[in-house]
């Protein structure tokens, strides 16, 4: 069952580095000033980051689990395994599509100045511990919904944690 918990967080894992990387690189595009990092989202791409399949999806997703979490009694296992399964289809579909723009060279990263390097190691260093702390608190097969759920919560917050 050990094996559930590091295929999703390594899916997670992989998937939070880019959105991580991907943000730090719009935050300095955008000169590190809010004015401008927010007149990005009232342009076409902006409002794309946030109205694509894949967050709709996950949103969706996050309701859903949080609505199971109100009625535990009265739903099946399998609702609840299967809303972590269409959470690690969506994380290994993001996660080819990352390694398709690595290869593709269209990864999206931002330039490795003296405050960029500053703040992906303290996105990275927050995201380990993270990923450390839900180990910790969530060990048994019970509390793999909640691994999760945190999981899913963390990748949908990521742009305002950034």
């Amino acid at each position: 069952m050990a094996f559930f918990f590091i295929l999703i967080a390594f899916l997670w894992f992989i998937r939070e580095t880019k959105a991580i990387l991907f943000w730090l690189y719009l935050w300095q595009l955008k000169e590190y000033r809010f004015g401008r990092f927010f007149d990005h989202f009232r342009t076409y791409q902006g409002k794309k980051l946030f109205f694509n399949f894949f967050f709709i999806f996950k949103i969706i997703l996050f309701l859903y689990v949080l609505s199971l979490a109100f009625y535990p009694k009265l739903l099946a296992w399998q609702l609840y395994a299967l809303w972590i399964v269409i959470l690690a289809v969506i994380y290994f579909f993001e996660d080819a599509k990352t390694v398709l723009d690595f290869f593709q060279k269209n990864l999206k990263k931002p330039v490795l100045t003296q405050k960029g390097k500053i703040l992906i190691l303290v996105s990275l260093i927050v995201e380990f511990l993270f990923l450390f702390i839900l180990f910790q608190k969530f060990q048994k097969i019970k509390l793999f919904y909640w691994f999760s759920f945190s999981l899913l919560s963390f990748d949908i917050l990521t742009p305002f944690l950034v």
